[in-house]
């Protein structure tokens, strides 16, 4: 599979989204579409044998423990 196979954003859109008009997940979602779009790249580069790292068991995991969660004080 290439990066080409790779569905886009949009792909995460409900029904009930895609009724109101809408074409890609609103900016609301953002994070949890940037979580799931890094995990199917990650998914991919185990899968092709480019990682340099053993594969987790969680993929999701590993890339939730990698987001950079803003805090304010």
């Amino acid at each position: 599979m290439g990066c080409a196979e790779l569905p886009p954003a949009a792909d995460q859109v409900s029904a009930e989204q895609l009724k109101l008009g809408m074409l890609f997940p609103p900016q609301s979602e953002v994070l949890e579409v940037a979580i799931h779009t890094a995990t199917r790249v990650a998914k991919l580069v185990f899968d092709s044998n480019l990682a340099q790292v053993a594969r987790p068991d969680d993929i999701e995991a590993l890339v939730r423990s990698h987001v950079y969660t803003p805090s304010y004080a």
